[in-house]
């Protein structure tokens, strides 16, 4: 192996081993009260709306559940569900985050 090809293997490994540690590194900061707040907000939605006259079914036909949160809030009921889940946050955020992690 040259020197010019030896030093073309390290950077490339040097670039590899960058890219392989951004990845693991970016997995490991997610906030978890995000996720805990759109836990209550869609049970919430699914327990209260079914309350409603309309069916579980329904409300997986409409695929509220499969969007992405931002989608989610579109839907009025839903942001409003999310409002009171934000509340309860606010009230008791050690309970919240276990009952809803």
């Amino acid at each position: 192996m040259s020197k010019k090809q030896l030093v073309d293997y390290l950077k490339m490994k040097k670039i590899l081993l960058i890219m392989v540690l951004g990845l693991l590194l970016s997995g490991c900061f997610y906030d978890e009260t995000k996720r805990a707040l759109e836990n209550c907000a869609d049970k919430t939605f699914m327990k209260i709306e079914a309350h409603n006259l309309i069916t579980k079914i329904e409300i997986k036909e409409s695929k509220i559940m499969k969007k992405k949160i931002k989608e989610k809030l579109n839907n009025e009921a839903y942001y409003y569900y999310y409002g009171d889940c934000e509340a309860s946050l606010k009230h008791s955020e050690i309970r919240f985050k276990e009952k809803w992690k």
